[in-house]
């Protein structure tokens, strides 16, 4: 187990292997949405810090696409730099990544309108982790119930397979001998 544990970590070193990895996380169902929450409120929140201290939108949103922790969403993001220099709103940007909800995307076009983008992309970033750290709870809340039933069916299948006399449990029986 330690082998494959330190094999996957040699693996990762690899930049395919990594970028695959980060997209498989996202893509995973509702883990993948939780990973993509918490990686999009770090963009939101290095992007607002940055344009708030000055820093030209393009630059901003390219360190912020390096800060977000997932190379597969960083990727998508520093594809779009270009559109970004070529004059396109920062909403329009997100919106063409494919990887923030309707919210953010809305609350970006707000914050251009009102030229008050900084601050708005940092209310968005700390709704994003309130929302991540919503369902990352949900989930420790739903496990105990799921163990402690996939705990009874192995417990269940052992006493049935003692009073039956079961082959697998006589299998099971003779290699612990």
């Amino acid at each position: 187990l330690v082998v494959l544990w330190v094999a996957f970590r040699i693996a990762l070193g690899y930049p395919t292997i990594a970028h695959g990895y980060d997209r498989v996380k996202l893509a995973i169902p509702w883990f993948g949405g939780v990973i993509r929450k918490f990686c999009g409120a770090r963009f939101c929140r290095c992007l607002g810090y940055l344009y708030h201290a000055g820093v030209p939108i393009v630059s901003a949103t390219d360190v912020g696409a390096k800060s977000c922790g997932n190379l597969h969403m960083r990727d998508r993001l520093l594809g779009l730099s270009p559109l970004l220099q070529q004059g396109a709103p920062i909403s329009d940007v997100l919106a063409r990544s494919g990887q923030f909800p309707a919210e953010v995307i809305h609350m970006a076009a707000a914050g251009e309108k009102s030229g008050d983008l900084d601050s708005l992309l940092t209310k968005v970033a700390d709704y994003m982790e309130e929302e991540a750290d919503t369902s990352a709870n949900k989930a420790v809340l739903l496990s105990l119930p799921l163990s402690v039933v996939l705990i009874g069916f192995i417990v269940a299948w052992l006493a049935i397979g003692m009073l039956t006399g079961s082959d697998s449990f006589r299998t099971i029986q003779q290699m612990t001998q």
